[in-house]
């Protein structure tokens, strides 16, 4: 049966002489798997390329163009719109479902030129007030938790002051205002504490997580903001 994912996969390129080329790779299930090239094309190579960062696509490869990869294929029959920004959004089989083998892995080359990132937005769920909760961040669209490994109290910081609140006064863990659901997005965050955004902070990558729910990270803000005139 065919389906759409409503989470969102990170991909690689793997195997290319530049950074713009190579095998298609999907980190699901905590490993990194390849694409078939069935119905693989320009729509297809455009989607991967924007969920890159990049502009667009310039190629599509099928027959292991850039090398054939090892372990998991994890899609097939891939299709996707013209306006879709996430190869996990687009229609396949269903995740290790195919009739394919690694002499068929798909890959792609991008337009080295980049494109805005997309936009993201945090929220704080699960507190008492406005000023404490889960911490929550959209990205592509979708809502998903932070992991808990790593937070301190500088990643509460960069998050109340994105939040337009004071200092962060607690860096809580192990889903201390309950689980959350669906993606985790953000791993191994670590911030200075005078980063604007969560996503400006060193992390493992969108997505890239070895985690479950019951190590969501929360945070609780102060209502003052004069802190960050003193500091910072």
């Amino acid at each position: 049966m065919i389906f759409a994912v409503p989470s969102c996969p990170p991909v690689r390129l793997v195997g290319g002489s530049d950074q713009y080329e190579g095998r298609v790779e999907v980190y699901y299930n905590n490993t990194w798997g390849t694409v078939c090239d069935d119905f693989w094309g320009i729509e297809e190579a455009n989607t991967v390329c924007m969920q890159l960062g990049y502009s667009g696509a310039v190629a599509f490869y099928q027959r292991a163009h850039f090398g054939e990869g090892t372990g998991t294929i994890w899609m097939d029959n891939v299709q996707c719109a013209s306006d879709d920004t996430c190869l996990g959004n687009c229609t396949f089989n269903g995740f290790a479902v195919h009739n394919c083998q690694h002499s068929e892995d798909a890959s792609v080359r991008c337009r080295n030129t980049t494109a805005p990132p997309p936009p993201t937005e945090i929220r704080l769920i699960g507190g008492s007030s406005e000023l404490e909760g889960r911490v929550e961040v959209l990205y592509l669209g979708t809502w998903g938790t932070i992991c808990d490994d790593f937070w301190s109290i500088e990643d509460a910081h960069v998050v109340c002051r994105q939040l337009g609140f004071g200092r962060g006064l607690q860096a809580t863990s192990l889903a201390s205002f309950g689980q959350g659901t669906g993606t985790i997005w953000l791993d191994n965050v670590q911030c200075r504490g005078n980063e604007t955004r969560i996503e400006d902070c060193s992390h493992n990558g969108w997505g890239v997580h070895n985690c479950a729910h019951f190590e969501d990270a929360g945070v609780v803000c102060s209502a003052s903001k004069h802190f960050y005139e003193v500091i910072f």
